[in-house]
C-alpha cells in the first residue's frame, strides 16, 4: 500500500512539473508566427473546403446541391483559420519548454531563420492553390 501511495505522489509532482513547464501563450504566439505556420494555417482555409466539396461531388456524382453546402460548411468551420490557430497555439505551449523559447525566436530572427521561413510560406501558398488532386500527387 505505501508503495502505490509513492507511485501516486510520484505521478502528481511529474503532473505538476509538466504543466509548469509549459511556455506562456505570448511567447508561443510568437513562435509560431515567427515559424510562418501562423500564416500557413491562415492560408490553408481559403479553397480548402471548396476543393474538398468539389472531390466528393466528382468522385460520387449522387451528392445533392443540399449535401454539398453542407459539407462545405462543416468544412470552413472546422478548418477556419482561428481554430487551427488556437490548437497550433495550445500544442506550442505545452511543448515548447519556456528554457527553450528564447534561443529558438533567437534563431528565427536570424537572416537563415528568416530565409527559410519565408521559403515554407511560399511553398505553403503555392501549395494552398493547387488543385485538391495535384496536392494528393505532390
Amino acid at each position: 500500500m505505501i508503495w502505490l501511495r509513492r507511485i501516486a505522489a510520484g505521478l502528481l509532482l511529474l503532473t505538476s512539473a509538466a504543466v509548469q513547464a509549459q511556455t506562456d501563450t505570448t511567447t508561443a504566439e510568437q513562435l509560431l508566427r515567427h515559424s510562418g505556420l501562423w500564416d500557413q494555417l491562415g492560408t490553408l482555409t481559403r479553397s480548402y473546403p471548396d476543393d474538398v466539396v468539389a472531390e466528393v461531388a466528382q468522385s460520387s456524382p449522387g451528392t445533392s446541391e443540399t449535401e454539398q453546402t453542407r459539407l462545405r460548411r462543416l468544412m470552413a468551420r472546422a478548418f477556419a483559420a482561428d481554430r487551427l490557430q488556437a490548437t497550433a497555439l495550445r500544442v506550442m505551449s505545452q511543448g515548447i519548454q519556456p528554457q527553450h523559447a528564447g534561443t529558438i525566436l533567437d534563431w528565427y530572427r536570424t537572416s537563415a531563420g528568416q530565409a527559410i521561413r519565408q521559403a515554407e510560406v511560399v511553398a505553403a501558398e503555392e501549395q494552398s492553390r493547387l488543385p485538391m488532386d495535384q496536392v494528393k500527387q505532390a
